[in-house]
């Protein structure tokens, strides 16, 4: 049994959520009588894992390799700016480097710098590979000194590899898409070195890291057909006709590419436990995966979570043939709106606050989840509420069951591709949740207002915005 004990300094209003393995559905946890919280897994490995300190609003994350029969001690210190204190040498100093570093394979330097002249980057491909071998040499030397157990070492010197391949195989694969864009080659041994990667760091080395879902996506969904010759269908008429073609082309890669049974099974488990987690729009096709790896040989950690996903699921698609809550309004011709000063006309004479989301942005749908009290709060005071959706056509069936699962009283509109683009090239809305609020004359006050979950303080924005107090 390993436990995880944790505590707080200063003060604050807290929830705490936990996951295992990192990037799991976030669980919360109950609070002890001395005020900490506490949590126990059954584990055979070490295993990442993620603990989220919700206070005021602000969600901090803290970041573990769990130890198999091992107790740890955490402390969320407020009065350090909620950093996260570990009672473990070699684990605290691991947390403070990747929590500089993981971002290696999502920053500008490797996603978006197309030029390559950033270090590490290279035009040439096996200088770039040569200097991420080194990059990896430097970060796992820092750690040579720190006492630590054996196992603990070679997961920590894992996890640093697996950064930095997986952040090279993102640049390689940025440099196809941008070259496939312009009509231009790769640069000089890209194809070569993303070859390389896989040869020299396979697939079935990473299973247990905690990105190892986007290292295999990656791999099935760009390094697999780029190095077939394949052209990937990528438009499809159904969510189901999706999964009939990625599935068997998942599961062969995972058999071809790991040999030990033991692992292929955890890979698969992976690859389910994450469609689980990212699935928010409650896809009843993907059922009938889980369920046939659940009948064959499933890894013993995932069982449980993907019965219960499989139960949510089912709870998921009951609700949404119900009808929709009450306080449920479509706006009339919502989807015939093409400029978003149109859509605010129609409620000139109240105060109006905007919620821009989509039924599968996992931000949108955390705040929904905590924003009871702006309802109440918007009510009270006379002000609407009116949720502007960016989800296309296709999925309007999809984003009215969001509507009826989160049960979203209020206005509501799915934006039109008109709408959507003057949203987007007018109003700067691109990354979302966005929050917006109107006077009753129609001038857009606050174009960027506060997220729900930070309650008192977006409402004092809110009263300090239309004159309130």
């Amino acid at each position: 049994m390993t436990t995880v004990n944790i505590h707080f300094t200063g003060e604050g209003d807290t929830a705490v959520k936990y996951s295992v393995p990192a990037e799991n559905f976030q669980m919360p946890l109950e609070k002890s009588p001395d005020g900490g919280y506490s949590f126990s897994v059954v584990i055979d490995r070490v295993t990442p894992s993620y603990i989220v300190n919700v206070n005021n609003g602000h969600s901090i994350y803290g970041a573990l390799l769990l130890e198999p029969g091992k107790t740890h001690n955490v402390t969320f210190d407020r009065l350090a700016g909620g950093a996260f204190l570990i009672d473990d040498v070699a684990q605290q100093a691991f947390y403070d480097w990747s929590k500089k570093n993981w971002n290696i394979s999502y920053t500008k330097y490797y996603r978006s710098n197309n030029d390559y002249t950033q270090y590490p980057l290279d035009t040439v491909g096996g200088r770039m590979f040569d200097n991420f071998l080194k990059e990896i040499s430097l970060a796992q030397a820092v750690f040579d000194t720190i006492p630590m157990s054996e196992v603990l070492r070679q997961n920590i010197e894992r996890e640093i590899e697996f950064i930095y391949i997986s952040g090279l195989s993102v640049a390689i694969n940025s440099n196809l898409k941008d070259c496939n864009a312009k009509g231009t080659p790769m640069y000089t041994g890209f194809k070569e070195t993303w070859e390389r990667i896989f040869k020299e760091f396979p697939v079935s080395k990473y299973v247990d890291s905690q990105d190892f879902f986007l290292f295999l996506n990656g791999y099935v969904r760009e390094y697999l057909p780029f190095m077939n010759g394949e052209e990937i269908q990528t438009n499809f008429e159904s969510n189901a006709e999706g999964y009939k073609y990625w599935e068997p082309r998942f599961r062969q890669a995972i058999e071809d590419a790991i040999e030990d049974p033991v692992l292929r099974s955890r890979a698969l488990g992976v690859r389910y436990f994450y469609l689980g987690f990212w699935n928010k729009s409650w896809d009843p096709e993907v059922a009938p995966y889980i369920e046939d790896y659940l009948r064959n040989d499933p890894d013993p950690f995932y069982i449980e979570p993907l019965e219960n996903y499989l139960d949510e699921l089912e709870k998921y698609q009951i609700m949404s043939n119900d009808q929709y809550p009450e306080g449920v309004i479509f706006v009339d011709g919502y989807d015939s709106y093409e400029k978003l000063a149109d859509v605010i006309a129609i409620f000139k004479g109240e105060p109006l606050f905007i919620d821009f989301w989509f039924h599968t942005c996992r931000p949108c749908l955390e705040e929904m989840e905590k924003s009871d009290p702006l309802k109440d709060y918007l009510h009270n005071n006379g002000i609407e509420l009116l949720y502007i959706s960016v989800d296309n056509e296709k999925l309007d069936e999809k984003w009215r069951s969001a509507i009826k699962k989160y049960e979203l009283s209020g206005y509501h509109v799915r934006a039109s591709q008109a709408l959507h683009m003057d949203i987007n090239n007018n109003y700067g809305i691109n990354l979302y949740p966005r929050y917006m609020l109107v006077d009753a004359d129609g001038t857009i006050v606050i174009n960027r207002a506060l997220e729900p979950s930070k309650e008192e303080e977006l409402f004092r924005q809110i009263e300090k915005a239309l004159g309130m107090y």
